[in-house]
């Protein structure tokens, strides 16, 4: 178990179809503010974070992820996109996944962990 995995998170991970809603449970979901150095200016995002029990659908780059119970649905990249963009217009935290880390294999707490914007 998480700590503070008391989160419904759906995923739309792609498949051969398109994108398929995968509800998943016990999840944390974590924002922070994330800095980035470029040619004399820092750059300033927001950064989040779901870990995800092992054992449910491991999420992989590009995936979106949705905090809370959602029927969502997704047949290409181009719907993916306009359905982030939709989600985050009515207030509905989701974020692309940008890197997945496969921490099944810890001993206390086995789980995968998707980080993006």
């Amino acid at each position: 178990m998480i700590p503070f995995g008391n989160r419904a998170v759906t995923l739309l991970h792609k498949t051969a179809d398109g994108y398929q809603a995968i509800a998943l449970t016990g999840c944390s979901w974590q924002d922070a503010a994330a800095q980035t150095m470029g040619d004399k200016s820092v750059t300033r995002t927001a950064e989040t974070t779901c870990r995800i029990p092992a054992g449910q659908q491991k999420p992989a780059p590009g995936d979106l992820l949705v905090l809370g119970e959602a029927e969502l649905a997704a047949k290409n990249e181009v719907e993916l996109i306009r359905l982030r963009e939709a989600l985050l217009k009515s207030g509905k935290a989701a974020f692309r996944a940008q890197r997945v880390s496969d921490n099944s294999r810890m001993g206390l707490l086995p789980h995968y962990a998707a980080s993006g914007e």
